[in-house]
């Protein structure tokens, strides 16, 4: 399979889950990256969850398992619609709470899966309120700061937690084979989502921005004083427009039908035309 299949597979796929009322929804961009990472997560969910039971961690299975139900959940909320700010939130919780709870399993505090919180700002980051400019999209920088923080203080709550006795109590796995083994999945499963993020990220910007250089083709003109729509600044001139959104540079002239009324109307008929 090629590339260029791999990808129109994937849209396709995210473009399945979008809203059936489109014009009700707001917010693509975030809304495409949210579908991509919730197939993600459920790819991700699958070995880990197996590997949990390789371990003998029943428990982490369960856990993985109602993590992978609340992506199901998410995803249905994306095809009804629900508001963006709602599903932002419901994200960001359900992370933060798989990930600080299943570091909280085992007796000996696992300081691996702390690595797991840095995925929080990336998602907040990507999930951010995107504005279209210049035929791309802009964020805030300081989108993250927030999930940064949080991160770093549930990272926190969980060593103290740990340290408190508060966890499921598992003791460490015997080290062999099957704890090598779980060891090299969670590092390749971490590198994977934060790969797979970034991919899912830039396949909904190029998708969002070839929408977006679509409606901009599709200029709307006032059929009265043929004033164009600009998204920022209401009804303009056909030249401010251009001048706005396009490197032309504009020049004056007159064309051939113009010029003879301009003449006829002067009263020189068919005088020297205006050079």
């Amino acid at each position: 399979m090629t590339h260029t299949a791999v990808l129109d597979l994937a849209s396709r796929l995210i473009d399945y889950f979008q809203p059936r009322e489109r014009g009700l929804a707001e917010g693509l961009l975030p809304r495409r990256f949210l579908i991509g990472g919730a197939l993600l997560g459920l790819g991700i969910a699958l070995p880990v969850g197996l590997s949990a039971l390789n371990t003998g961690s029943w428990q982490g299975a369960l856990l993985t398992a109602a993590f992978a139900l609340s992506l199901l959940v998410l995803l249905a909320m994306l095809r009804a619609g629900v508001g963006l700010s709602v599903l932002r939130g419901l994200t960001i919780g359900s992370l933060g709470a798989y990930f600080v709870t299943y570091a909280l399993l085992s007796r000996e505090l696992q300081w691996a899966n702390l690595k797991w919180l840095s995925i929080l700002p990336m998602v907040a980051l990507f999930l951010g309120d995107a504005r279209p400019r210049g035929g791309t999209f802009t964020r805030p920088v300081l989108v993250p700061l927030g999930s940064t923080l949080l991160a770093v203080g549930l990272a926190a709550m969980v060593v103290v937690a740990s340290r408190a006795g508060w966890n499921g109590g598992l003791d460490a796995p015997t080290p062999g084979f099957a704890t090598d083994a779980d060891g090299l999945l969670n590092s390749a499963m971490f590198t994977a989502s934060v790969s797979g993020l970034m991919w899912i990220h830039q396949l909904a910007l190029r998708r969002s921005e070839e929408e977006l250089a679509l409606l901009r083709s599709m200029l709307s003109v006032c059929a009265w004083c043929r004033r164009v729509r600009d998204d920022d600044a209401g009804w303009v001139s056909p030249e401010r427009y251009m001048a706005k959104h396009t490197p032309a540079q504009l020049t004056h002239g007159i064309c051939p039908e113009c010029e003879r009324k301009t003449l006829d109307e002067a009263g020189y008929g068919k005088a020297t035309p205006l050079r």
